[in-house]
């Protein structure tokens, strides 16, 4: 075969390949691939404690959380991504820290829930802000929702409760004087503070204000000051572990005034101990229906409480919100910062104000009777 036959060859070829792409291309054209769904996980982190002296909490709160997870997975997910859920367990204290580090940087989540805990929420909160990362968060304590714009918190500030607290303290139980025994952690801290400005404006007096380590197991030297002031009420914000060891010294001592604890009261640990019978808890008004209980437990086994539905609802808000603005994370910010949700199971409505609180603020007063919390009346 001669140079010029394999020329024209090799042109006839190039031709050939040249007309085929451009059909190629014009089939693609008229007639485009049908598109791929994106099925990727959504990966959400929760932070939660699973060990410790709140792990009662944590554990109520992860029968929410998986409850939730397992409706919109089973219902396609969102926009057909199913959701991931990542559980670290943060203990109620700043080893929360390392849990958000780890979803954070490792995980590289999409959004994260928690935590229960403002002890936790505290120093954890600043590591999702600084990444970006959206944050429903339920923790308590006042300048949580105030670390920055990625941080959202569907439970009643300590800045509601903490007035509440001492309103119902000086006009309901009309009580004048008052001690203020707290856990020095962000949450009893906060509940102190506003607690104790709230209650003097009213014209009442604070005789004491005492702080104890959340990790305290002698409270023997506090109440003795506490005793020797004969207070007409005790303000006890306190975590499970110094409350329980709270009540039985306080009884020991032969310390009757009243004592009213904030919600970490709820425990299990605390309400089952004699010492406990009387004790008011003042706590947010949280819808808890029968029929979510019961379900919650047929599909997790797991028993809820107080904390449950609000788990349950920050789940199915996430979702609902990258349902309808997408999965990059400002835009899931951008829509709870516009947030109008009207199936919250445990507040009916959820809308958040500049600082990203939840508008709602009610609250409830329980009272200690045979180691459970029922509805207090004067």
């Amino acid at each position: 075969m001669t140079t010029q036959k394999k020329l024209l060859i090799g042109l006839a070829i190039i031709i050939l390949i040249v007309i085929g792409t451009i059909i190629r291309s014009s089939d693609r054209t008229n007639n485009p691939a049908p598109e791929v769904p994106d099925n990727t996980p959504i990966k959400i982190g929760a932070l939660i404690p699973l060990t410790g002296e709140a792990a009662s909490f944590g554990e109520a709160v992860r029968g929410g959380l998986e409850l939730a997870v397992a409706e919109i997975n089973t219902n396609g997910g969102v926009n057909g991504q199913p959701i991931e859920l990542i559980i670290e367990d943060d203990q109620c204290n700043d080893i929360g820290v390392n849990a958000m580090n780890k979803l954070v940087n490792i995980d590289q989540v999409t959004a994260v829930v928690g935590p229960l805990c403002s002890a936790a929420a505290g120093p954890a909160l600043p590591i999702a802000q600084g990444a970006s990362i959206p944050v429903i968060v339920w923790g308590s304590a006042p300048s949580l929702a105030k670390v920055g714009d990625y941080i959202f918190r569907t439970y009643p500030s300590d800045s509601a409760q903490g007035v509440f607290a001492a309103d119902f303290v000086y006009n309901e139980l009309s009580k004048r004087k008052a001690v203020v025994v707290y856990v020095n952690n962000d949450w009893g801290v906060g509940l102190n503070d506003v607690f104790t400005s709230r209650f003097l404006e009213l014209g009442g007096e604070v005789a004491l204000n005492e702080g104890i380590a959340q990790d305290e197991i002698d409270m023997r030297a506090i109440l003795t000051k506490v005793k020797a002031e004969n207070p007409d009420v005790i303000y006890a914000p306190l975590y499970p572990q110094v409350a329980a060891i709270g009540v039985r010294q306080a009884k020991e001592l032969g310390i009757e005034a009243q004592i009213v604890a904030g919600d970490a009261f709820l425990s299990p640990e605390t309400l089952s101990l004699p010492e406990s019978e009387g004790v008011l808890i003042t706590q947010s008004s949280t819808n808890l229906p029968d029929n979510f209980a019961a379900t919650v437990i047929e599909m997790t086994g797991i028993e809820p409480n107080l904390f449950t539905p609000f788990a349950y609802d920050s789940i199915h808000i996430l979702a609902t919100v990258m349902a309808e603005n997408g999965t990059e994370r400002a835009a899931i910010r951008d829509g709870l910062a516009g947030l109008s949700y009207d199936r919250s199971v445990a507040t009916g409505q959820v809308n958040f104000d500049e600082d990203g609180d939840i508008k709602f603020s009610e609250f409830d007063v329980m009272v200690v009777s045979e180691g459970q919390p029922v509805e207090y009346s004067n």
